[in-house]
């Protein structure tokens, strides 16, 4: 066995590089074989070739099988590739004089000869081979040939692209294809029988290595395969296609050595205990390949066809819109690039533009366009159906000068990238005009004429401009930081015209004039393992999806309070590193990664309540709290427990004094620290409420004789009175008021003067009237109660 791990080349330097005879048995996996005569002759032994590129090789023994050549042994190819290989003979890729050969999840391309009985894969003298999985493709003349009572099986594969009229030519030999696709329909097929097909396979430009040549989504060969055929020799399912995608993913499993694989999706689930709903912060960053999937139209008007295609706009089930600057249009398509409608044309009427140049999709599907000319924007639903518009040229609120960009938030905010007037605008999604930021300059938050603008979901928003950079605002356009300068390095940009931003958060700048794509780690998000639901719109999951083949980072920024108790993933390759994952997703991928959270504190645990009062109005009262735990921090609330609309200004200790009140009043207060929250229970201030008792003199006649008194009530233990028409100024009114008196029963006693009796003393306005005991009046006054206590004295 030799083992090359993808990394050694052998160069046979026009000589054969490995001859293996009767009885040996030799395995090559991870090389490439180059410039030989014949990269392996096998003679009569048994061959397995893994993984390996067999390229560039010439002749062979009898001018036959330039990769190799199997005579009378046992072949065995899989993950492989053999191109550009050149026999005068037969056999450009592969001879086999007798014998047996299994061929999978490989391709051949390029191979030619210069004989037209020459073929890129040669079976002849009783050989029997079976060939599952496999792609032959842009061969000379021939793909396959099959002769002198030879056998092939055919299974789950595709020829295609020969340059020769016949892809297949078979000459007393036996072939039996099923579910396969031969461009010409050669090789005794007809197209719909035993899962056959004819026609053009849509295959992709080559790629990897070992080389492939990927499927097109919208390829006739997509989930046309029978899933009973994808085995090996041994009958053991294929679990991969020759690239490593996933090969059971789809309805059925695709033709040919590559199997079409859908955007992964990374899901990261939050497990936290206890379950109380603590926010944790992620951020992502990630490196995709940037794998080549497929693509659409060519130049022109017509329906699919570009002008001038621009930007482009995806909506939430995977429709795209193109905007066409030239045609003055724009065209909707499904995500595998089927035509769907259009609409517009050049002019300035209602759905007309003058160089459409942005364009964006809210949840709802509402497409807006940056008009640019007719410096408006104008609003569509998703079928093209005009629904209203805004701006005129200025440089005034709401008006623009050359719009050049549009972006939507997810609450359906509008960004605009007034590009001449060096500013972003904002609008809600009827055009009412909420905010503008930016003037011309190269400091933080000026542009040098703003290129496009994207927002996050976070609703952050990223704008790229002349000075060489990307600059973060928050939605009200607060500048939060930037990145780039001028140059052809990493992070570095000459003309950072487009942004965008995928699920994952990680962002990608076009780098016009350096010619590239740079992308740049992500944004954050927040889980959190609430149990019931919080209700704060933060879950315990976040599905990723729509991501390109690559590498994922996801960090948790752990809370105070909290340690990562667990980090792992289901699927693919991934490596922990302390509080990060990075994942390297691969095609039709799709892995979980959770990370398990414990608590590190005790959360605090109440052990004397605050406790129910009473005072009299106006008063004061301290209300206290006792709880044990660490670190503990205090909120203190008026209203029932729990109703957290009315927190106190200030009051964050473990006691709290009210203001003076005059009416009853609710309080309560939660104790936190990093481990979480307790409430206390409501505590209730009763304020009883103090009451006024009005003493009158009444006296026949009214001759403004002065009377004394004596009473228990506080401040009236002695005080006169007297009655006349006209009060002199004699310091002895006709009344007199005592107030703040708690309820309580009073006595009122009035001294009599010579010649006077006391005819009469009641009370009205309260419960009790009083009762009279010689001269003293006695009186049960009520909480809040005003009453007024009359004397009523005659002259004898």
């Amino acid at each position: 066995t030799i083992d090359g791990g993808g990394a050694i080349t052998v160069d046979g330097g026009g000589k054969t590089l490995f001859i293996v005879n009767a009885g040996a048995d030799a395995t090559f996996a991870g090389l490439t074989l180059t410039q030989a005569w014949s990269a392996i002759f096998n003679n009569g032994g048994t061959v397995t070739v893994s993984n390996s590129t067999i390229d560039g090789n010439t002749g062979g023994l009898g001018s036959v099988g330039a990769g190799i050549t199997s005579r009378n042994g046992i072949l065995i190819v899989r993950d492989s590739t053999l191109s550009n290989n050149y026999a005068n003979d037969e056999g450009g890729g592969i001879y086999l004089d007798g014998g047996s050969g299994t061929i999978i999840n490989s391709t051949f391309t390029g191979n030619w000869g210069s004989e037209s009985g020459n073929n890129d894969l040669s079976i002849g003298y009783g050989a029997t081979v079976t060939v599952t999985h496999s792609t032959f493709a842009d061969n000379r003349p021939f793909k396959v040939g099959v002769s002198n009572n030879s056998t092939l099986y055919l299974n789950n594969s595709i020829i295609a692209g020969n340059a020769s009229s016949r892809m297949c030519t078979i000459n007393s030999a036996t072939v039996t294809v099923r579910n396969s696709l031969i461009e010409d329909g050669s090789c005794g097929i007809t197209d719909g029988v035993d899962g056959n097909l004819t026609g053009d396979p849509s295959l992709g430009t080559l790629t990897g290595s070992p080389a492939y040549f990927p499927l097109d989504l919208s390829s006739i060969a997509v989930d046309a395969g029978d899933n009973a055929l994808a085995i090996d020799a041994a009958g053991n399912s294929l679990a991969t296609d020759q690239s490593g995608n996933p090969r059971f993913q789809g309805q059925a499993v695709d033709l040919g050595a590559y199997e079409w694989a859908p955007n992964p999706t990374i899901t990261i689930v939050k497990d936290a205990t206890p379950a109380d709903g603590t926010n944790f912060v992620f951020t992502t960053n990630g490196n995709s390949t940037g794998q080549y999937l497929f693509q659409w139209g060519s130049s022109g008007s017509g329906d699919g066809q570009f002008s001038s295609p621009y930007r482009v706009a995806v909506d939430t089930v995977g429709n795209v819109y193109v905007t066409d600057l030239d045609s003055n249009r724009i065209q909707k398509f499904d995500s595998n690039g089927t035509y769907l409608t259009q609409w517009g044309s050049l002019g300035s009427g209602d759905g007309q533009f003058n160089f459409p140049s942005g364009v964006a999709v809210d949840m709802a599907g509402n497409v807006y366009v940056a008009d640019t000319y007719n410096y408006r924007i104008q609003k569509f639903d998703g079928d093209g159906s005009y629904i209203t518009q805004w701006g005129d040229r200025g440089s005034g609120n709401g008006r623009f000068d050359t719009p050049i960009a549009v972006a939507v938030d997810a609450t359906e905010n509008v960004y605009i990238a007034d590009k001449d007037n060096n500013r972003i605008q904002k609008f809600d999604s009827n055009g009412t005009y909420l905010a503008q930021w930016g003037e011309y300059g190269g400091g933080d938050g000026q542009f040098y004429a703003p290129y496009d603008v994207v927002v996050d979901g976070a609703g952050n928003v990223y704008v790229t401009d002349g000075a060489q950079r990307v600059q973060k605002f928050d939605s009200n356009g607060t500048y939060l930081a930037q990145w780039g300068s001028s140059g052809s390095g990493d992070g570095q940009f000459r003309f950072p015209f487009g942004i965008a931003i995928n699920p994952a958060g990680i962002i990608y700048v076009t780098d016009r004039d350096n010619h590239r794509v740079e992308a740049f780690s992500g944004s954050t998000f927040s889980l959190d393992d609430a149990s019931p639901d919080d209700g704060d719109v933060v879950t315990a999951t976040r599905v990723v999806s729509a991501l390109l083949p690559g590498s994922y980072t996801f960090t948790e920024m752990v809370t105070t309070g909290w340690e990562l108790a667990d980090l792992s993933c289901d699927n693919g390759n991934w490596v922990v590193n302390g509080n990060r994952v990075t994942v390297d997703l691969a095609a039709g991928k799709n892995v979980t990664c959770t990370f398990t959270n414990a608590r590190t504190i005790t959360a605090p645990v109440i052990t004397t309540q605050p406790q129910d009062t009473t005072i009299f109005s106006g008063e004061t009262a301290v209300l206290t709290v006792a709880a044990g735990g660490e670190s503990l921090s205090y909120q203190w609330y008026q209203g029932a427990g729990g109703d957290i609309a009315t927190p106190i200004s200030g009051a964050t200790g473990d006691s709290f004094t009210t203001p003076a009140l005059t009416g009853d009043a609710s309080y309560w207060v939660r104790v936190s620290n990093a481990a979480g929250s307790v409430d206390s229970a409501t505590a209730t201030v009763t304020v009883r409420q103090l009451a006024t008792i009005v003493i009158v003199k009444d006296a026949t006649p009214a001759d403004g004789t002065d009377f004394g008194f004596t009473s228990d009530m506080p401040g009236g233990s002695n005080f006169m009175l007297d009655d006349e028409p006209t009060q002199p100024n004699d310091g002895v009114a006709q009344s007199i008021t005592f107030t703040d008196l708690m309820a309580s029963s009073y006595n009122i006693t009035e001294t009599l003067t010579t010649g006077w009796r006391l005819a009469s003393a009641s009370c009205l306005g309260g419960a009790d009237s009083g009762s009279l005991n010689d001269q003293t009046l006695t009186v049960a006054l009520g909480e809040g109660e005003m009453i007024t206590c009359t004397f009523s004295n005659i002259y004898n």
